[in-house]
């Protein structure tokens, strides 16, 4: 039985962290894969096994595959650092 304190480093050693290891359950399609790449080189990720083995691999629009996987939707530089809209919904004292 593993140490449990050191299952953390386990899981982060065994974790999907290159985009070409997403290919292959269908994630990024093989085409994309070049742009996926460098995007990756900006916005690199980690899926731990724990994380992976609660994604739905064959649903494309889970909601836990869509937040740690990479899209092609990051190349997108026109949107805005306030993304959850904070600004507008703030009260400001005066």
């Amino acid at each position: 039985m593993v140490e449990t304190t050191r299952q953390w480093q386990i899981d982060l050693r065994n974790s999907i962290r290159k985009p070409k290891d997403l290919v292959q359950p269908n994630v990024i399609p093989e085409a994309d894969l070049p742009k996926i790449e460098a995007i990756h080189s900006y916005f690199p990720f980690s899926i731990t096994p724990y994380s992976a083995s609660l994604i739905n691999w064959q649903d494309p629009q889970d909601p836990l595959l869509r937040i740690v996987s990479p899209s092609l939707e990051e190349m997108d530089r026109t949107g805005t650092l306030d993304v959850g809209g904070e600004a507008e919904d703030s009260c400001t004292y005066t």
